[in-house]
């Protein structure tokens, strides 16, 4: 993968193609290798040690490459990891692995496992968030379903369950928070039909609801304005990515899209890409550069429908973005 402009370019990850956008506004990939990754499921970047990471629950581990989409290494012996979460200064990363009912935490420097955090048999940790000095975590399975948090200031970093504030998850939900604001965060619950989002205050390390709306049902991914004001949201069934504020979850302004989206990543200048399930093939990745009243650049990156379930991730650098 090449580092390129992020007004400009997207890397892509799993066919390790370096982009260019034509006069047309098309990308194309210039060159391509597979990689040995048999389920992505979620990817980060690290460009402090120009990695990225990417959980592969099918295969039990995470896959370790350089930016040139080379692997060198693989975090293995970890059953059914799903979403990843790393620091802002890139020295750790944890790993959810729902199969073992543990969060797992990573030195990425040596790619060596430095602790794991039981959250209880049959909790099946899913997703991931740092806010207020604790880990965040969604867990559980339907209507028993929670929200937890490992107390990272601690001397002996403790769990704890049944942290959603009086409301009733009907799945396990997504979790976003924003380094700058670690008072604040968001949570969907993304299996139901309501879609309820959720805006907690965790700064006092007990979550406390702010703010709450039904937003519609069965989002897919979501991710953070770089000011941690916005929420942009992936779905549900609709054809655009739709901007909520935080303080009330007021609609701000939606991004059009084809097909029903499926991933969001937003990069630290404010360019947003999307991810489309590309049913007719023309294009599953879209690139506003220039807000949502600019036709966005279209990129064809894979035949078919995207299956990176997060879709599109930038690097915290903004320079590039793998799908």
């Amino acid at each position: 993968m090449r580092t390129l402009p992020a007004a400009t370019a997207l890397a892509v990850l799993f066919s390790s193609a370096a982009l260019a956008l034509g006069g047309t506004g098309v990308a194309a990939a210039d060159s391509s290798g597979p990689l040995d990754v048999k389920d992505p499921y979620d990817t980060v970047v690290d460009s402090v040690h120009q990695r990225l990471f990417i959980s592969d629950p099918g295969s039990h581990q995470i896959v370790v490459t350089d930016y040139a989409g080379r692997i060198v290494g693989r975090l293995t012996g970890l059953p059914q990891v799903s979403d990843l979460e790393l620091v802002p200064d890139s020295g750790t990363l944890y790993a959810a692995v729902e199969g073992a009912d543990e969060i797992v935490a990573f030195d990425t420097a040596q790619l060596t496992r430095t602790a794991a955090y039981p959250t209880g048999t049959h909790t099946e940790p899913s997703s991931l968030a740092l806010a207020g000095g604790r880990l965040w975590f969604a867990y559980g399975d339907q209507w028993e379903s929670g929200l937890g948090a490992v107390d990272l200031t601690a001397g002996t970093p403790t769990v704890t369950l049944d942290l959603g504030a009086d409301h009733d998850y009907a799945s396990p939900p997504l979790l976003y928070a924003d380094p700058d604001n670690p008072g604040t965060l968001v949570a969907l619950d993304a299996g139901i039909s309501s879609g309820p989002v959720l805006v907690y205050d965790v700064s006092s390390g007990t979550p406390v609801i702010r703010v709450s709306a039904d937003k519609g049902g069965f989002p897919k991914d979501a991710a953070l304005t770089p000011d941690g004001q916005n929420l942009v949201v992936a779905g549900p069934g609709n054809k655009a990515l739709t901007e909520y504020r935080l303080s009330d979850l007021e609609q701000v302004r939606t991004y059009p899209v084809p097909d029903t989206p499926q991933g969001v990543s937003i990069a630290p200048d404010g360019t947003v890409a999307a991810t489309t399930w590309d049913f007719d093939d023309t294009g599953d990745t879209y690139v506003f550069t220039g807000g949502p009243d600019q036709p966005a650049s279209v990129r064809n990156l894979q035949p078919g429908t995207v299956w990176n379930r997060h879709g599109a991730v930038w690097s915290p650098a903004g320079d590039s973005c793998s799908c």
